[in-house]
């Protein structure tokens, strides 16, 4: 989240950089490890620190449970503004086996908290055996 503060404090809190948020965000957990893509974009200064918490997150359970925990995992970032609605897809591959979990935990409460509560979008979640998938989107703001 300092990231994330640090980066709209560098613009003044007017606006946030999809791609600077995600690379921020990842490249603690080894940027070779992430392809990330998407047209520039930028967010609102609540849009920013909720995707920015988000993608943070999802890294961090990457790196404890899917993904990132194996040496071979990667995750691929990717989003798209499409009629005023900002969609970004995290798709995880080359970790352990995933089987969707009895309840629900801290990191996906949070993700659906930051986009669903915060932000008014939208949040949905695949445990696909060949790696989590979450996709998120929300309205941007005029």
């Amino acid at each position: 989240m300092a990231r994330a503060y640090g980066l709209l404090s560098r613009t003044n809190w007017k606006e946030a950089s999809v791609a600077e948020l995600v690379r921020q965000e990842t490249e603690a957990f080894g940027v070779e490890r992430f392809r990330a893509s998407g047209p520039a974009v930028s967010l609102k200064p609540q849009q920013g620190l909720s995707v920015g918490m988000v993608i943070h997150e999802l890294a961090t359970n990457a790196a404890k449970y899917g993904a990132l925990g194996s040496p071979g995992g990667t995750v691929d970032i990717r989003w798209k503004v499409e009629d005023g609605s900002f969609e970004l897809l995290w798709e995880e591959k080359g970790g352990p086996p995933v089987k969707k979990p009895d309840e629900e935990g801290f990191g996906l409460s949070l993700v659906k908290g930051e986009i669903g509560y915060r932000l008014s979008g939208d949040v949905e979640t695949s445990f696909d055996p060949g790696g989590l998938r979450v996709k998120m989107s929300f309205m941007l703001d005029p």
